[in-house]
Parts: structure tokens; sequence; C-alpha cells
């Protein structure tokens, strides 16, 4: 077995514990708070994601490019101390600014949280710092760790404060998650404590010259990716309501939990096996070619489920109030779709150092959906806001996943082919359960319908992809790569 696949192994093995308790305690935290409450928390959540992007400049995605480990050490310190600096000023901002930055957002409720918002970012920053550091030293079976450890201690802090349900609760969840999943990162950084300090202040100058095109363009790249991500939130509660931007929160939240964690998990060993291929043997033609039809072969059978049954799946098992969220979730499935098989690949960019075109893209998706979402917002019904904002995301998404192929020389028709192909079966296997929705059965049978259609489809999958076939293999022995170092 490939030491590429074993390294999946252990992300995913950790994502798939963190994906079932996820999806097991969300139905009662969803059932102790209100949509206006998860609409606020999902604002502040978003402040925190854009903000946390400036912090470090982009230099911890360069941890993994250099050859020396004392290179990559100083380009660690760098980035620390950049969070530092950048969480003390927005601390002094949210002092002085906390009621201002409310009434312009159209929600003076926030007000009250934006004291957190820089420890928010140091938590959530720093967790990528160390990722980045973890994944270098191929130190996969702790970074699983601490996602299962930080799920669990995320979720349980929710539900203990739901005895007074408020967007607190979740934002201290939130933060809870991070914080724990960051110190059980920590702990493996012993072992390299005198590689960092020998760091040097002329060493960080060194590396920041060095790889002066991840703040000078990454950077802007990646905030033009966030922003464009958290958007919706910002222009939601402008146009409507926090309960109208809960409803979007709860159903992305809901399809990233599986989507987000097991691509999350791929995409930082893709990031890995990508830099050394191309450092090997200069070409990254297989590793990308590979990466892409296997996404799309794990995302399409779940999203044809949404798109078929989303309301009636979201109502049942979180609570009729959250039926909307279910429609919300089919409209934006598509685009959740492409988006799911081309982040991970977004990385390419930088591993050819292509950071300009990255951020020309990002650019590009940003002010479409600004401007779509604003049309939308004009229209006074967020329903069609949403199908504007998916339409945008499957068009841009899906055309840079094809850029990304090209300069990867993956020939298009594999990748367009392998959606077709895994769509269309999907399709197929779930036949039963589009009759059965038009024939307005219970939800009870509509879930059986997707369980029946679920093994044929990933069986089929399973017995062309030896890689899945392993990894799955490897969950049912006990997670017993989750341990292996």
């Amino acid at each position: 077995m490939s030491r590429f696949v074993k390294n999946v192994l252990k992300l995913v093995s950790g994502s798939v514990i963190a994906q079932i308790i996820g999806i097991l305690l969300v139905p009662i935290i969803t059932r102790l708070y209100a949509p206006d409450d998860f609409g606020i928390s999902q604002l502040f959540l978003s402040i925190v994601s854009i903000a946390a992007v400036f912090s470090c400049l982009s230099y911890p995605q360069a941890i993994m490019l250099p050859e020396k480990d004392e290179d990559a050490a100083h380009l660690l310190v760098l980035s620390f101390a950049l969070l530092a600096v950048f969480c003390i000023l927005m601390a002094i901002i949210a002092l002085v600014a906390a009621e201002p930055v409310g009434e312009l957002l159209n929600a003076p409720a926030i007000s009250s949280y934006l004291v957190l918002v820089p420890l928010a970012i140091f938590l959530s920053a720093g967790s990528v710092v160390v990722n980045f550091w973890l994944s270098r030293r191929q130190n996969f079976g702790k970074i699983a760790i601490s996602r299962v450890s930080g799920s669990i201690s995320g979720k349980v802090v929710q539900i203990a404060m739901g005895a007074t349900p408020s967007p607190l609760g979740l934002i201290i969840g939130s933060m809870a998650n991070n914080l724990i999943a960051d110190l059980a990162m920590l702990k493996t950084l012993a072992a390299d404590a005198a590689l960092f300090a020998r760091t040097t202040s002329a060493g960080m100058r060194q590396v920041a010259v060095r790889y002066k095109k991840f703040p000078l363009i990454s950077t802007w790249s990646s905030t033009a990716a966030v922003i464009s991500g958290q958007l919706p939130p910002f222009l939601l509660i402008f146009y409507f309501s926090p309960a109208v931007v809960g409803y979007y929160a709860l159903a992305t939240q809901i399809v990233h939990i599986p989507m987000n964690l097991i691509g999350g998990a791929i995409s930082q060993v893709f990031y890995q096996k990508a830099c050394h291929d191309r450092n090997t043997t200069g070409s990254i033609r297989r590793v990308v070619q590979e990466m892409n039809l296997r996404l799309i072969s794990i995302g399409a059978f779940p999203v044809v489920v949404l798109m078929v049954a989303g309301g009636d799946l979201f109502g049942f098992f979180l609570g009729g109030d959250w039926y909307t969220a279910g429609v919300y979730a089919t409209i934006l499935a598509p685009w959740m779709f492409v988006a799911f098989i081309s982040v991970p690949l977004q990385s390419v960019f930088s591993v050819l150092e292509r950071q300009g075109t990255n951020l020309f893209f990002n650019g590009a998706i940003l002010a479409s959906r600004f401007a779509v979402l604003i049309a939308g917002g004009l229209s006074g019904d967020p329903v069609i806001a949403l199908v504007l904002f998916s339409a945008t995301g499957v068009l841009f998404w899906g055309g840079m996943n094809l850029y990304t192929l090209r300069i990867a020389d993956v020939p298009y028709r594999d990748a367009l082919l392998g959606v077709l192909t895994h769509v269309g079966l999907a399709c197929c296997v779930l036949v039963p359960l589009i009759l059965a929705g038009w024939a307005g059965y219970d939800v009870p049978v509509l879930i059986v319908c997707i369980a029946a259609a679920g093994i044929p489809y990933y069986g089929w999958v399973l017995s062309r992809d030896m890689y899945l076939k392993t990894a799955l293999t490897g969950v049912l022995r006990g997670f017993w790569f989750f341990h292996r170092r």
C-alpha cells in the first residue's frame, strides 16, 4: 500500500469519526437554538474567517515547499508572529468599533460578540499554521485526532450552553472546537522545539522575501475566495433577516460536514503528494487526474439525494422548523458538488506557483457573486438570491476546475466523462426515491430508498477504485491508520 493512501486513511478515519459525531449531535443543537441564533453565529464566524486570511499573510501555505526543515521552521515562527500582531490590532478595533460595525451590517445583535473576534481568529489561524507543519512532517494521525477531539468538544459545549440558548453558545462551541484541536496538535510540536529555538529574525526576513508571492498574491487570492464563500451571510442579513442566514448556515453546514471533512483530509494529503511529485518527477498529472475522479465519485450520490429530498430530510431529522433549510440545501447542492471537486485541486496553483491565476479566478467569482446576491436581495426573495448564487458557483468553480486540469495536463474529456458517468449512475439508482417522493411517501420510506440505492452505487465505485476500497477497509478495521504514524 502506498504511503499516499496511508496518509489519506489517517485523515479520513478521523474525519469519519468527526462526521458521525457531528451528524448525531446536530439534531439536538437545532432543537435548542432558533434560526436567528444560527444566523448571528454564522455572521460572527464569517467575520472571523475573512479576517483570519489576512492574519498570517498566507505564509503558512509555504511551509510545505522548502527542502530544508530550517526554512520551514522560520516560516512557522514568522506566521505566528504576524498572527499575534494582527490579533492585537483586531482587539483594538473590536473594543472601539463594535456598535458601528453592528449597525453597518444591519445586525445590531452581533455587536455584543465582536469582542471575541481576536481570540477566535488566533485559534482558527493558529490551527491552520500547525496543520501545515504536521502535514510537512506527515503526522496525519495527530491531525485526525485533533479533528475528532475538536468536533466532540465543540458540539458538547454548544449543547451544554443550549440550556440558555443564544448565539453565544454556538460561538463559544465553535471556538472550543478550534481550541481543543490546537492543543491536541501543539503537543506534537515539542519534538521540533530545538529546531524552532534556532530560528532568527534574519532567517525570517530571508524566507519572507523568498516566498513573497504568498503575501503579495496568495493572500488576496485567498481573501477573494473566502469572501466569496462568506459573502451570503452579510448580504442575506442586510436584505432579509437573521433567520434567513440561519437557514442558509445550517444548509451549508450539514452538507459540508461530510464534504469538508473528507475533502479537507484528501486535500491536505494531496497538496503534500503534489509537491513531492513535482520535486521528484516534474509532473503532477497522475495525482491530479486520480484525485479529480475520486472526488467526483464520492460527491455525486449525496448531491443527487439532496436535490431530490433535501427539504423532507432536513425537516425529519432536524425538526419541522428547519424544512426551509432543506429547501436551501436543494438549491445549493449543485454548487457544493462542483466546489467539493474543485477546492482540493485549487492547491495546484500553489504547487505550480501560479498564484496570479488563482487570484484572477477568485476575484472573478467574488465579483459575480456580489452582483447576483445584490440582484437577489433587491428582488425581495431569498430563494431567487440563492438560485443565482448557486448557478454562479457552478459556472465559475467549474471553469476553475477545468483550467486546473489543463495546467496539470489532464484531458477535459476525462473529467466531463467522470461527472456524466457518476451523476447518471446516481440518478438511475435513485429512481425509486424520485418516484416515492412524487407519490408522497413518508420520510422513513425515502430513507430506505436512499440506503438501497447507495449500496449498488458505492459498490460499483469501490470496485473501480482500489484506493477508496482500501480506505473503507481501513476504516472498518477499527481506524487502524488513525493511530499509525
